[in-house]
């Protein structure tokens, strides 16, 4: 048969399948698995199946980032605590942040007790 049907209370339902029409009782037309053969067969219509870069080991994404899948391509972010495009994540708490931290409260405590 070509269609679902569904139980309701004291009656039934049917809807086509995906590639028929009809009113569910009666469903006519090719399946879609078979207008796939027909049109790669004798349509010479290309079917492009996308790769996945992220599980086979083509992204270039930085150790600090997460390969995102997209179509026929992907994209890399950097992940929580990481600054970057993606091909090149810096830690936020660098080396040269921890200066500056170290180095602004050093000078704040020197001149707030210079002052007093």
């Amino acid at each position: 048969m070509n269609a679902d049907c569904t139980n309701t209370v004291g009656s039934y339902y049917c809807t086509c399948k995906d590639g028929y029409s009809g009113e569910g009782d009666s469903c006519s037309g090719f399946s879609s698995f078979f207008f796939l053969f027909l049109s790669f067969f004798f349509f010479d219509i290309n079917i492009k199946i996308d790769v996945n870069e992220c599980l086979n080991g083509e992204s270039n994404c930085n150790e600090n980032a997460d390969c995102i899948n997209t179509p026929a391509s992907y994209t890399c972010t950097c992940k929580n605590g990481f600054d970057g495009d993606g091909f090149d994540c810096d830690g936020i708490f660098s080396i040269y942040s921890i200066y500056s931290i170290f180095f602004f409260f050093f000078f704040f405590f020197f001149f707030f007790f210079d002052w007093f």
